[in-house]
Parts: structure tokens; sequence; C-alpha cells
């Protein structure tokens, strides 16, 4: 495929100007290509399976299945769609040569519209159940009474609308709300949708999060602390993964550079993907009871199962005396 027949379409998947000529040799090309290829399933294998262990740490520990845990199960699934479905989708349309036929024909436009839409939206995802992760987790600090009267159903409720307007929002704006003959616009509300806003709602929740943890006890704010360094974490991993492609792809299209490197679209979206494969970790290691699970799943003998084992000892050999004495 031509690299110059990448359709103008600006969005979160793609940049709206055409990439320059290969500017090496046949076996060269070749060679990136299979490293591009390589390197970005490792990438989607590691964010599947990570996100699947994740999911089934949920499922086999009710005790992670909290009010606040929900969010994470949401973020997690939507990562897992990411790796099993936008990575593979990508690699396909970003001018590597998979598509056959002359390029973008009528099929080849739908395919490359389903990935720009579905890489959005669950980009859009990612960002919004975060807001929602950080609101909930402040709303626990500044009112821990409320919290723990909190049942699931509003905050399941809350977690299917935010996946309706992410799913709804690319299509619905692209195609409905702005008029074609703004064609810079599309570039703004994706950097407002994606930036903007959520930098004030994450802004809002720290000011009532510190309030709180100031007037909390010493033992609260060392607890409330860690809270605030997790998701701190969390939205540093957001930041660092995808304000480098947002504001590019905005630059890009407003400035309308013809002959922005493909290399470095490649690098940039690749660093984009990697937000879904550094959430697992992140649990994991800031989250005990994730950390237990995961230790549980994967190692034969881990410090609950060796705790069980021991307690279990203990209770047969005080039945084991018990019955001696008995018979004695």
């Amino acid at each position: 495929m031509n690299n110059s027949s990448a359709p103008n379409m600006t969005n979160n998947g793609s940049f709206s100007g055409s990439f320059r000529p290969w500017p090496f040799p046949f076996f060269s090309q070749v060679g990136w290509i299979l490293g591009v290829l390589v390197t970005h399933s490792i990438l989607a294998v590691f964010i599947t399976f990570s996100n699947l262990v994740v999911l089934a740490a949920f499922y086999k520990n009710s005790k992670l299945r909290t009010t606040t845990n929900l969010i994470i199960i949401s973020m997690a699934t939507a990562d897992l769609l990411v790796g099993c479905v936008v990575v593979p989708l990508w690699l396909y349309t970003a001018d590597l040569w998979f598509m056959i036929g002359p390029p973008f024909q009528e099929w080849q436009m739908k395919l490359f519209r389903t990935y720009t839409y579905t890489d959005q939206a669950l980009g859009l995802n990612s960002i919004y159940q975060l807001v929602l992760l950080h609101g909930l987790r402040s709303y626990s600090i500044a009112f821990p009474l409320r919290h723990r009267q909190l049942n699931n159903r509003p905050v399941i409720a809350v977690c299917l609308l935010v996946w309706a307007i992410c799913i709804a929002f690319p299509p619905v704006v692209r195609e409905v709300v702005i008029p074609k003959s703004c064609t810079n616009c599309f570039a703004y509300v994706t950097l407002i949708a994606n930036i903007g806003l959520p930098l004030v709602l994450l802004t809002i929740a720290n000011i009532i999060l510190w309030r709180s943890v100031v007037k909390s006890s010493r033992a609260r704010q060392k607890k409330d602390t860690k809270i605030l360094v997790t998701v701190a974490i969390l939205i540093g991993i957001l930041c660092v993964c995808f304000l480098p492609f947002l504001i590019t792809n905005v630059i890009v299209t407003v400035e309308n550079i013809p002959d922005f490197s493909f290399k470095a679209v490649m690098a940039l979206k690749f660093l984009h993907f990697c937000n879904s494969a550094l959430n697992p970790p992140v649990y994991a290691l800031r989250h005990p009871e994730i950390a237990r699970t995961f230790k549980g799943m994967f190692c034969s003998h881990s410090a609950r199962d060796v705790g069980q084992s021991t307690r279990t000892r203990v209770t047969n050999n005080a039945t084991t005396s018990q019955a001696l004495s008995t018979v004695t």
C-alpha cells in the first residue's frame, strides 16, 4: 500500500497528513516491518494476558469485589479490548501492506473507521474510568460513612454510562455534531475531551481529597496518602502514554504537516498502547489483596496457602491428640 494513500481522518488513531515514503532499501524495510510486528504482537499478548489475570483475580477472590474496585474491573475490561482488538486492527490498517487490493476500497475504509472509532472510544474510556476511580476514592476519604453505605448499583450504572458515552462520542461528534466545513474542529474537540475536561475534573477531585486528608488523623492520613500515590501513579502513566500522541496529532492536523514521519507515528502509538500494559502491574504492586491473589494464582505455595495449611495441620494434630486421649 502506498503510504500517501492514508485517508484524511483526524482522530486518536491516525494522523491526517501523509507519511514520508520509505527512504531505505527493501530488506531494511522488511526488517523494520518485522520489528514493528514482533514488538506490537508481544505488547498485545502481554496486555491481553495481564488484564485477563486481573479479571480472573476479581472472579476468584470475592474480597476484591468492592464498590471502588468495580471501576478497576471496568478499566481492565477496556485494556483487555485494547490488547485483543485494537492493537491487531492497528497493525492491519497502519500502512504496513497487509490490506489486499487497491488502497482503501470500501471495505478497507469501513475497517479503518472501525479501528479508529474503537481506539478512540477505549482511549476515552480509560481516561474517564480513571477520573471516576479518583472521584470515588476522593468521596470515600471525604465521606467515609456515606461511602460504606454505598452499594454497587450506582457505581455499575455510572461505569456503564461512561462506556456508552465513550462509544457514542467519536462517531456522533464527527459525523453529526461537527460541520463538514470545519476540518480542524474534531482535533480541538478531541484535545478538550481527552485532556481539558479530565484535568478539570481531576483538579476538583484533588482539592476535595487534600482538604479531607489534612483534616484526618495521622493513621488515616497514612492510609489515604497511599491511595493518593496509587491514583497519582495511574494518572502519571496515563499522561506519559497519551499526551505525546494527542498533542502531536493536533499539531500535525492544525499545521497541516504533509510529510510526518511514519516511524514516529508507530512509536507514539506503541507508547499509547503501553498504558493498557502498565495498569495491571500497578494494581498488583499497590493493592495488597490483588497481589496476594496473583501470588495464589501463580504460586502453589503462597503465603496465604502456607498459613492455611499450617492452621490445618495444627487442627489435625489437635484432633488426633484428642482422639488418642479418648482411646487411652
